[in-house]
Parts: structure tokens; C-alpha cells; sequence
């Protein structure tokens, strides 16, 4: 899907639209419509621990590399990190009965590069001449949720797409497939009666940006060693806008679940 994004989307993207969601619907439901539960704990494991983790990581690289600077920057990170720190703790208050949702497959690490697409020898005209499949299956789990994938799929896309610059948002047909992905998730989210998945998606949103800006550090180090460092402080600034868009996400959950309506639909009785 990267690639293709990449190189040009015309040919394949109306069967990409169209049957890229029921696809992941599919292997999510690869065990069927089973009502079991998450186990307990698996919010704290998937999301809360490696958030937790990430967040540290990613201030102590951009503390110790001095790639802050000035007193208004330092400001800013410190007060961007204290804010992060409190919402993840806040976060903890909720974790008992946000987690009882309905367990399904979970592919734990899905992004534009794990999805693959294959065309077969049809016309190209057809939208039915696309195959699709999933790669990098170290993190799969049968017991995980699916909101975490669709979540991580979103931001990697709009990352993509703003990194790129190769349109808008409302243009962007990169985008135009998530937004028919996430549709199709939220119908089966309400299908499944699973009450909490739009705030594990907007957590798992999160969990995404937190993430991506970690991966940066990589990107700094290449720069710095190669003397790059107007480079790498323009990547530490990505870095923090990441983290800003975690912290919009975390204050998103939180609101949901501080909700009156949250309390009296979503709380174990």
C-alpha cells in the first residue's frame, strides 16, 4: 500500500477503496463473532506500558542530545512532557472497565508497509483484480484488539500524507481509504456492541503518534552523525508536533470517559 501510495494510486485504488475494510474485517473476525472478552490487563500491556516507555524515551533523547533550544523550546517540551505524564496516569482510573471489550485478531503492527496488494492479470479497468495480504506477523495475538490496529493505520496514513505533501487531506486518496476503513469499523463496532471502541480508537491514535515520534530518534541519530544537526533539529521538532497530537488524542479519551454518559454505560455495576 506504501509503495503504491508512493508511485501512483490511480490503478489500483478503486478496488482499494472499496475492499480494503471488508478485508480487515476478515482477518479481525478470524475468529468469528465470539463474545469473548479481552483478558484483563491487555489495555495496560498494548497500550498504557509502551506509551509510558516511548514518552520517556523520546524526552530523555531530546534532553540529553541538546536538541531544545532556547528557554522558549525547553519551555514548551517541559511543559508538553508534564502534561503526557499526567494524562497517562490519569488514564490508569479508567483502564478496569474500559478494557471489557470483545477480543478479536489483532495484527499489532499495522501500517502502509504491512499491508501488500497484488494485482492479477485482469484488465485494470476491474475492480476485482487485487489480492490482498499481511506481512510482519511477530506481534499478532488472538486475543487483542482490533481498535489498536485501525488507530495505528490512521495515523500512519496521515503521517504519510503530510510528509509527503503529495495533496491535501480531502484530496489525498491515501486518506479517502482510511476514512472507508474507519466507516466500516465503527458500523461493526456498534454490530458487536462494543461501547468503548471510539475511545480505544482515538487511544490507540495515540499510542500511534507516541510511537512514531520515538522512531524519530533513529532518523536524529543518522543526522548527527553526519554533522547534520539543522537536520536533526528540525526532526526533534517533528518529533514534539507528534507528541502534541498524542496529547490531543489522550485529552479526546479522557473527555469520552469522563462523560456522564460514559459513567452510566460503560462502568462495571
Amino acid at each position: 500500500l506504501y509503495e503504491y501510495y508512493l508511485r501512483g494510486f490511480a490503478a489500483v485504488f478503486p478496488g482499494v477503496v472499496k475492499h480494503l475494510g471488508a478485508f480487515l474485517l476478515r482477518v479481525h473476525q478470524a475468529r468469528g463473532y465470539q463474545r469473548e472478552l479481552a483478558p484483563r490487563g491487555i489495555l495496560y500491556e498494548i497500550y498504557l506500558l509502551p506509551m509510558q516507555q516511548n514518552l520517556a524515551l523520546s524526552f530523555n533523547y531530546l534532553w540529553q542530545n541538546k536538541l531544545l533550544v532556547g528557554e522558549e523550546g525547553q519551555h514548551h517540551a517541559t511543559l508538553l512532557q508534564q502534561k503526557l505524564i499526567e494524562q497517562t496516569a490519569d488514564l490508569t482510573r479508567y483502564l478496569f472497565h474500559l478494557e471489557r471489550f470483545p477480543a478479536a485478531f489483532m495484527h499489532g503492527d499495522l501500517h502502509t508497509r504491512n499491508i501488500m496488494i497484488r494485482r492479477s492479470a485482469a484488465p485494470a479497468s476491474s475492480e476485482m483484480d487485487l489480492d490482498f495480504k499481511l506481512i510482519d506477523l511477530e506481534k499478532v495475538r488472538v486475543d487483542g484488539d482490533l481498535a489498536m490496529d485501525i488507530g495505528q493505520l490512521s495515523v500512519d496514513s496521515r503521517v504519510l500524507v503530510g510528509e509527503t505533501a503529495k495533496a491535501t487531506e480531502q484530496q489525498s486518496p491515501l486518506l479517502a481509504v482510511v476514512r472507508q476503513v474507519e466507516k466500516a469499523y465503527q458500523e461493526f463496532a456498534l454490530e458487536r456492541q462494543d461501547k468503548n471502541f471510539n475511545a480505544r480508537f482515538e487511544l490507540a491514535k495515540a499510542r500511534a503518534y507516541i510511537r512514531i515520534a520515538k522512531a524519530k530518534t533513529r532518523q536524529i541519530d543518522q543526522h548527527l552523525r553526519m554533522g547534520k544537526r539543522g537536520v536533526a533539529m528540525d526532526t526533534a521538532r517533528a518529533m514534539l508536533s507528534h507528541l502534541e497530537q498524542s496529547a490531543r488524542h489522550l485529552q479526546l479519551v479522557l473527555k469520552m470517559l469522563s462523560s456522564p454518559a460514559a459513567s452510566s454505560t460503560e462502568r462495571p455495576t
